[in-house]
């Protein structure tokens, strides 16, 4: 393992901008290659990709349902083909305002849902069969 000198950890102005700009180029391409994948009716198509080993087809862009409680930011997303959400023990009530908005898709969406380390795997089941019971899905 190499260890990183004081000039390499430091960040001056110029690896600060020519950092920022390879971010931007990066931003922007991926844009282009929504803005580029339409469908005959006109309207953007989201692109998809196969998850792993999973063969599951997701959507390219997820969505953290985290500290979002507008239910018309998950109906547009819907709209726009994202089909892969992202849900967590951290806040219950994010998860209900999600749920409200996602139970009716629940066989064209995929959920991932995250818990912080239990004691055991008991404990972890039974917070995720809560999840299960308490969203509908």
């Amino acid at each position: 393992m190499k260890v990183k000198s004081v000039a390499e950890k430091t960040v001056n102005r110029r690896k600060f901008i020519k950092t920022s700009c390879k971010k931007s180029l990066g931003a922007l391409l991926g844009l282009s290659t929504l803005a580029g994948s339409k469908c005959k009716s006109g309207s953007l198509r989201m692109p998809k990709r196969i998850l792993g080993r999973t063969g599951l087809e997701v959507s390219l862009l997820g969505f953290g349902c985290t500290q979002v409680k507008d239910q018309a930011a998950f109906r547009r997303a819907i709209e726009l083909g994202v089909n892969y959400f992202h849900m967590g023990d951290r806040d219950p009530s994010c998860n209900r305002a999600a749920c409200e908005v996602l139970v009716p898709f629940r066989k064209d969406i995929y959920i991932t849902y995250m818990s912080f380390p239990k004691n055991s795997s008991e404990e972890f089941l039974k917070d995720l069969e809560n999840f299960l019971q308490q969203s509908g899905f």
